[in-house]
This record gives structure tokens, sequence and C-alpha cells, in this order.
């Protein structure tokens, strides 16, 4: 509640968000870290189909014809990830990288 009294009182403005931004992409490229990375996942429900999956990667197939194959969200374009709750995304993506 203290910090949305303070926004009302001291909102912060398109602009300064803006030259925020510009510092920190100034920033990282000064320091080489300023690669972006275009993340596709496929989700499936359950571990079976993800290990059928990886096989089927492992050989050669396409990702974008196996991210077709399953089925999308509705009203997402096919392969795209849904988009959960913040926490269930997180705890996917980080099950997924370890």
């Amino acid at each position: 509640m203290l910090l949305a009294a303070y926004l009302q009182q001291n909102p912060i403005t398109e602009e300064e968000v803006r030259a925020d931004y510009n510092r920190q992409l100034k920033q990282l490229g000064q320091t080489g870290n300023s690669m972006q990375y275009k993340i596709s996942v496929i989700v499936v429900s359950s571990e079976y189909e993800a290990k059928e999956i990886i096989k089927r990667l492992n050989r050669g197939d396409s990702f974008a014809a196996l991210a077709k194959m399953v089925k999308p969200c509705v009203g997402q374009p096919t392969g795209r990830l849904c988009q959960p709750a913040m926490d269930t995304a997180q705890h996917t993506a980080r099950t997924a990288v370890c």
C-alpha cells in the first residue's frame, strides 16, 4: 500500500521509463551482454509425450513441424505457448532448463 500511495503522488512518466530503458540498453551494449534470445517451447501434458518429441528432435525432425502437431491453446497460433499463471510459467521454464 505504501508503494501504491507513493506512486500515486509521484507517477512515473513515459519519458522516465524510456530514458531508463535506453540507459540500460546502452549499459548492456558496453558490457557485451546485450544478446537477446527468442525461446520457443513445445508444451505437452505428459512426460511420455515430451520424451517422444525429444526422440524425434534428436532424429532430426523439424521443431516447427513438431510444434504444429501439438494442440494449440484456444485463440493461439499452433505451437505457441499459452499464457499460464506466472508462477506456473516460471516453474515450467525452470524445470525444463534444469
